[in-house]
Parts: C-alpha cells; sequence; structure tokens
C-alpha cells in the first residue's frame, strides 16, 4: 500500500514538473516572439501579401502599436481590405517592456538633456542602444529636436532602426532654434587718417595760396598713424551646408555572430509548370539571395544545377514575393545574403 502511494506521488510528480516546464518554455517562446511593428505590416501589404496571411502573423506575433486613424486610412490606401483593418482594430497592442538597461540610458539621456531639444546624434545614439522607438518619440514630443528633419537625416536614421511611428515624431516635432552666438565685439571706427602731400587740400575760391612743404618727419609721422589704423573686416556671405547624404547601401551581412538571421513572414510555394508536369520531374532549386533591411528580396541568383522545363524561373519568380522580418545587427536591421531552397516534389 505504501509502495503504491509512493509510485502514485511520484507521477504526480513528475507531471507538475512537465506542466511547470511546458508553461515556462510557453512563456519564453511567446517572450522571444517580438510583435510587428508599424512598418513590417505596411510592407506585408505593400507586397501584396494576402491578408489571411497578414492576419495569422497579426494574431502569432501582435503588434507593438495603437494604430491610429491615419494608419488604418494609409494602409487602407496601400490594398489593405476590412478584414485585416478590422485584425488590427481588435488585437490588443504588446507593447515591449523596457529593460533595466534600457531605463538606465533613458533616464541618463532625460539628465543629460536637462530638457533641451534631442540633437541628431543623440536620437541615434538612442537607436544604437536599442531603447524603444516608442520611448524615443515619446522624448521628442516631450524635448522637440535641435535639427531639420530633412530625407537624408531620416533615411539614416530608419536605416539605424527607427519605425515610422518615430519617423512620423521627428517629422511633426518642434524644431528649437540654434544656439545664438556670442555678440561680436564692436567694430572699431577708422580714424581720420592724416592727408599727404599726394592729397591736397582744396584751394578756396578767392585768393592765391601757396602750399607749404611738408617736412619729412611729419609724412613719416602721418603714413605711421594711417598704417596704425584697423582696416574694417570684408563681409562675407554665410556659405550653406549641403545636407548630409544618406551612407552608401552597407554589403550584405552573413548571418551568424552578432548577426541574428532573418524570419520567414510570407514564403508561398512556387507552382509547377505543366511542362515538368507532363515530364515527371522532381528535384530542388537552390538560390542565393539578398534579403534587404526592409525584408525584401533584392538579388536572386541560382546556384544549383537548371532543372530545366520551367521550374528554375517559377522558383526565381515565386522567392522575389518572399517577405521576412530582416536580420538583425546588434538592434539595428541589416542586409543579409543566405541559401534558400525551393523543391519541387510531385506524386504522379
Amino acid at each position: 500500500m505504501k509502495t503504491e502511494n509512493l509510485a502514485r506521488k511520484f507521477a504526480l510528480l513528475v507531471l507538475l514538473l512537465a506542466s511547470l516546464t511546458g508553461f515556462a518554455t510557453s512563456a519564453r517562446a511567446q517572450k522571444a516572439q517580438k510583435p510587428l511593428n508599424q512598418q513590417e505590416v505596411k510592407d506585408l501589404v505593400q507586397n501584396y501579401v494576402p491578408s489571411e496571411r497578414i492576419i495569422e502573423l497579426i494574431h502569432q506575433f501582435g503588434i507593438s502599436f495603437e494604430p491610429s486613424k491615419q494608419y488604418l486610412k494609409d494602409l487602407k490606401a496601400d490594398g489593405a481590405d476590412s478584414a485585416l483593418v478590422g485584425a488590427l482594430r481588435a488585437v490588443q497592442p504588446r507593447i515591449p517592456s523596457v529593460s533595466v538597461e534600457e531605463a538606465e540610458t533613458i533616464k541618463k539621456t532625460r539628465k543629460a538633456m536637462q530638457q533641451a531639444p534631442l540633437s541628431f546624434n543623440q536620437v541615434t545614439n538612442l537607436l544604437v542602444n536599442r531603447i524603444p522607438n516608442d520611448a524615443i518619440a515619446e522624448m521628442v514630443d516631450k524635448y522637440g529636436i535641435s535639427f531639420d528633419p530633412e530625407k537624408g537625416r531620416l533615411a539614416v536614421l530608419q536605416k539605424t532602426g527607427a519605425d515610422a511611428r518615430l519617423l512620423a515624431a521627428l517629422r511633426k516635432a518642434k524644431v528649437a532654434a540654434p544656439p545664438s552666438a556670442p555678440a561680436a565685439p564692436p567694430k572699431a571706427q577708422p580714424r581720420e587718417t592724416a592727408k599727404t602731400p599726394a592729397q591736397p587740400e582744396a584751394a578756396p575760391k578767392s585768393g592765391p595760396v601757396t602750399k607749404p612743404a611738408a617736412k619729412p618727419e611729419a609724412v613719416k609721422t602721418a603714413q605711421a598713424k594711417a598704417e596704425s589704423v584697423p582696416m574694417s573686416p570684408r563681409k562675407t556671405q554665410p556659405v550653406s551646408q549641403p545636407a548630409p547624404q544618406p551612407p552608401p547601401p552597407a554589403e550584405p551581412y552573413n548571418v551568424g555572430g552578432d548577426v541574428s538571421p532573418p524570419t520567414a513572414l510570407y514564403t508561398p510555394s512556387a507552382p509547377y509548370t505543366e511542362q515538368a508536369r507532363r515530364a515527371h520531374l522532381q528535384g530542388e532549386v537552390v538560390l542565393g539571395i539578398v534579403i534587404n533591411e526592409h525584408g525584401k528580396v533584392t538579388k536572386i541568383q541560382e546556384l544549383s544545377k537548371p532543372l530545366g522545363h520551367g521550374l528554375d524561373e517559377s522558383a526565381i519568380q515565386t522567392v522575389g514575393t518572399w517577405v521576412f522580418r530582416p536580420a538583425q545587427f546588434r538592434g539595428a536591421p541589416v542586409p543579409v545574403r543566405v541559401n534558400v531552397k525551393v523543391g519541387f516534389h510531385q506524386q504522379f
């Protein structure tokens, strides 16, 4: 009897540990799934990903933003249907929590600013330190910025990790006037120079006047005084500095180390061709692709031996429509080079 009780308690303990382990694994998996941001949802719509698939991704990953009326209106203009708009309205946003290190960085930044507007370098440093875009946008709305948010700077910030919410906040942020330069000392007024023998005084209209000859010592004194008078500096027109140009596109990275792999969001299967079906042809096509910092496939190169009968073209055309969550290098999206396989296996 005691043996049966012990066995039963042991079995219950094993079940309890298994359930706790499963719960912890599920919680970690849910935490590891990064919710979709505004730009990612917009990229999926603009890449003609079916609404059913986007809704599945929204339920799977969640979203990290509160969709505004203007955002939904713009999304409809890009091609979103009513089902997708309804799913965005119904889902509860999952705002990423701020870690202790990120909170400390925000605290130090606010203290350093002392309610002064954010500079371009400060916004860049916040993005590099992986501070959430929502927290940066809040500081931009509160303190304003001290630089002109023109297209070149916004492009640089977007490459560094700024999303649509932060870029919109920068565009409408209050731009503080640049700090006034220190007052320049008053310019010295030039003294009246003594007239040399080369500059004779005008003779009066009536009566002849004889001009006395200047002594050599007086001439030297007058010239010395004239040379000691400071000349007023010539006014120069301020030269407008050209707007900073965005950096050239970076070479694609290889996945590994600090470069995390991209996450597939939309990867439909390549369709069979009728010629391959009649020829009972099967196989795999290996493609080397480049996925840019927006998750789009930009370059495709066939690495395997061609299969023929239109399967290679079908694989290339289909992979060109794939959409990914871009790879990350220290928190910033970067282009990467990866190899993918497209299989054609049909039961005839």
